[in-house]
């Protein structure tokens, strides 16, 4: 709950973008039947999230072409700058908290998403990620608050496309524990190797 006592909006916000040196167009690579970024969107609507947005670039017409074609909300913004297309979309949806998730991860994992959101709860920290679990399977939390600010704020080009990695070097990020450490999995899709991988997991 707000501070005011009402209930938080929460938004994922999934950035996406059509080019790719390793495996070109592979956003909407079919796995099983769907789009791998129709795969992600829908992982994410599993979990406590009110809403789910696209964040592409102006120059990936063909990502939003699909979002146009699926009635998928989306916003665009610039391809070198990651803050910029999740404060869109988090303008867009009034949101207080946003789930960041990665269209290249159909293995996203709806609970990674919903304990993000409980720890949130309990620790109130404006930026928690969860770095032991497997890539592609994770995603980070951010305060709407925090993401205004640093879009105001930060300057430099390199933290600007590389968010999550500023993100968790700030003394206001908090990264969750598990037993084990899976960092070293990756479950995410970067060659066609892992795409037939993600097709062999997801049904």
């Amino acid at each position: 709950m707000g501070s005011d006592g009402e209930a938080m909006r929460v938004i994922a916000v999934v950035t996406a973008r059509w080019n790719s040196t390793r495996l070109p167009g592979k956003m909407l690579a079919d796995i099983n039947g769907r789009p791998m970024l129709q795969v992600v969107i829908d992982q994410c609507y599993k979990s406590a999230v009110d809403e789910v947005v696209v964040a592409t670039t102006h120059n990936s017409k063909e990502i939003i072409d699909y979002c146009e074609s699926v009635s998928q909300l989306w916003v665009a913004g610039d391809e070198e700058d990651i803050i910029q297309r999740l404060y869109l979309a988090s303008e867009k949806e009034d949101a207080d908290l946003i789930i960041r998730a990665w269209g290249d991860s159909p293995c996203t994992n709806p609970q990674v998403i919903n304990k993000l959101i409980r720890a949130w709860e309990t620790n109130d920290n404006d930026y928690i990620y969860a770095p032991y679990e497997p890539k592609g399977v994770s995603a980070a939390l951010i305060t709407a608050d925090r993401l205004a600010e640093d879009y105001r704020t930060i300057v430099n080009n390199d933290d600007k496309l590389w968010y999550h990695k500023y993100c968790i070097r700030q003394p206001y990020a908090l990264a969750l524990l598990l037993r084990y450490d899976l960092s070293g999995v990756n479950l995410s899709v970067d060659d066609e190797q892992s795409l037939e991988l993600a097709r062999s997991i997801i049904v």
